[in-house]
């Protein structure tokens, strides 16, 4: 949507959020940067590669397994509480 490259507080923000890395593998796979008037042109994240497109996806799964890991251990204690209450 905006380029985040070469912006410093918003492209280590953007590196926890998952969508930062499904637009730029999706911005990889259609070759985005080669557009004219793309945002994020200079983005090394979009380039059109293998290699980046690999980085993209695996870093996206890291994402989704910590996230569901963080999820099971918050399910798992609200489930301890509600036994405590019963």
């Amino acid at each position: 949507l905006f380029a985040l490259h070469g912006r410093v507080p918003l492209e280590q923000l953007s590196s926890l959020s998952p969508s930062r890395w499904t637009y730029a593998m999706t911005a990889s796979t259609v070759d985005l940067a080669a557009m004219p008037g793309s945002p994020g042109a200079d983005d090394p994240l979009w380039r059109h590669t293998p290699e980046i497109w690999l980085t993209d996806l695996a870093i996206c799964g890291v994402l989704a397994v910590i996230m569901i890991v963080v999820l099971a251990l918050l399910l798992g204690r609200v489930d301890s509480r509600r036994r405590v209450e019963r």
